[in-house]
Order: structure tokens, then C-alpha cells, then sequence
């Protein structure tokens, strides 16, 4: 029997869903959160936040998401100079933890902060300049779909957490 496909920011975990825990520690960190979805759209309506889909085809993972989000923050939210990503199956992380990668890429003048927790890299946890859309399309239209390949390959700051504080 094949696996069905399942929502997992819509599972249950303890007494709410994954979603909702992102959703306590992601919406205090960012002056608008979106949410990217590209299959069961109608399922996120209840957050009543701005659903995005991807702007690439082929189901190109995470990097198409966050050019999204570019796409979409710089025609809906003026003045907007980077995008924080929150990965949509994990649901416990610091809830600093933009604030602070921001404050090391300014630090650094990187133009990617990303985080490595208890010695696993979480590429997923990072927030991007803006201005990285031209070269994020530039990749994706040539099949470039690594996130830690794209990262790696630009100006980036790496936060190294020795645990997560939720």
C-alpha cells in the first residue's frame, strides 16, 4: 500500500497542531508571516495569514518558497529588507533566534544567516536578504534547487546554538 501524503504542520502534537506551534514562536519574530503552500491551500485558511504559492514549477522545494516570499514582500510590503524562514515541521525553536541571526549578518555583512543546532545544520532557520531574489531565480531557473548548496555558494553567517530555547 503506498504512503499517503500527509500535512505535517497539520498534524496533532500534545494538545494542538504543528502549525500552531510555529505560529506562537514565528509571528512575535517578523513583521508579516506568509505561509507557502503549494498542495491543500484551503487547509491553512483558518491562520488567516497571506497564502503563497511557489513561482517555480516542478516542485523545487524550500529555495522556490522563499523567493516567493521575496516576490511577494517586495510588491506587498514596501520598505521589507529580509525574509526569515521557519520550516514547517519543526515546531519548537527560540524565539530570538531572527533577531539574532540578523544581528550577526549585520555583524559579518553577510548577505544569509542560517542556524546549527546541537551539531546539525538547519538550513531551513535562516533569514535573507532581500536583494538575493535576482540570483535566487537566476538558480532556480537552471535547476539549482540545494538550499545549503545556494547558501554556501553566497555571503553567509552561520549561528551556532548549543541547545534550542523555545
Amino acid at each position: 500500500m503506498p504512503l499517503q501524503f500527509q500535512e505535517k504542520p497539520l498534524l496533532p502534537l500534545g494538545n494542538r497542531r504543528v502549525m500552531d506551534w510555529i505560529l506562537q514562536s514565528a509571528i512575535p519574530q517578523v513583521s508579516q508571516l506568509l505561509i507557502n503552500v503549494n498542495k491543500a491551500a484551503e487547509r491553512y485558511a483558518e491562520f488567516g495569514l497571506p497564502l503563497i504559492s511557489d513561482s517555480f514549477s516542478n516542485d523545487p522545494g524550500p529555495l522556490a518558497g522563499l523567493h516567493a516570499a521575496m516576490l511577494w514582500s517586495l510588491t506587498n510590503h514596501p520598505g521589507c529588507t529580509h525574509v526569515a524562514c521557519f520550516p514547517g515541521d519543526v515546531p519548537w525553536f527560540d524565539h530570538d533566534y531572527v533577531q539574532r541571526v540578523l544581528d550577526l549578518m549585520r555583524h559579518e555583512r553577510t548577505q544569509i544567516g542560517w542556524l546549527q543546532t546541537e551539531q546539525q545544520h538547519q538550513p531551513l532557520f535562516s533569514v535573507w536578504d532581500i536583494r538575493m531574489e535576482k540570483l535566487l531565480a537566476l538558480a532556480l531557473e537552471r535547476g539549482h534547487y540545494s538550499t545549503m548548496a545556494f547558501t554556501r555558494s553566497h555571503s553567509n553567517s552561520l549561528l551556532v546554538l548549543a541547545e534550542t530555547k523555545p
